[in-house]
């Protein structure tokens, strides 16, 4: 079972939250997710039962047409490993939501964003090709 959810920050202050989509169909989320392009806000995907190894939650933080994209994981020892996209031309740090992240995590694809949420839902992982 998948849940999804998350808020928008609307007018520059107002957050919105958005109702929790629970073992939907992909067409339902995929009618929420792009309502996060081009706006600020963060949008969550998880397996409610995480697994002893692998990924169990996508976490999207949108700003101003930014994207920041973190898949969790747990790796075979029991450590909390992030996947993140990884986008060479770009250095130093960028401000995301009130908080500093490698500016070389933060893309501006919203088209990779949504290939991401949908393997991350039919499929329970997303692609190391996308996400290192």
């Amino acid at each position: 079972m998948v849940r999804f959810g998350g808020y928008l920050i609307e007018d520059g202050r107002r957050r919105v939250q958005l109702p929790v989509l629970v073992d939907s169909e992909w067409v339902e989320i995929g009618k929420v997710l792009p309502r996060f392009q081009g706006s600020t806000g963060v949008a969550t995907i998880r397996i409610d039962t995480a697994p002893e190894v692998g990924p169990y939650n996508l976490t999207l933080y949108a700003e101003c047409g930014n994207y920041l994209l973190m898949l969790s994981e747990y790796a075979s020892d029991g450590e909390h490993e992030v996947r993140s996209p990884h986008n060479p031309s770009a250095s130093g740090l960028m401000i995301m939501l009130g908080d500093a992240y490698p500016a070389s995590a933060v893309i501006r694809d919203f088209d990779l964003v949504k290939t991401c949420f949908f393997q991350f839902y039919s499929a329970g992982t997303v692609s190391s090709e996308l996400l290192t």
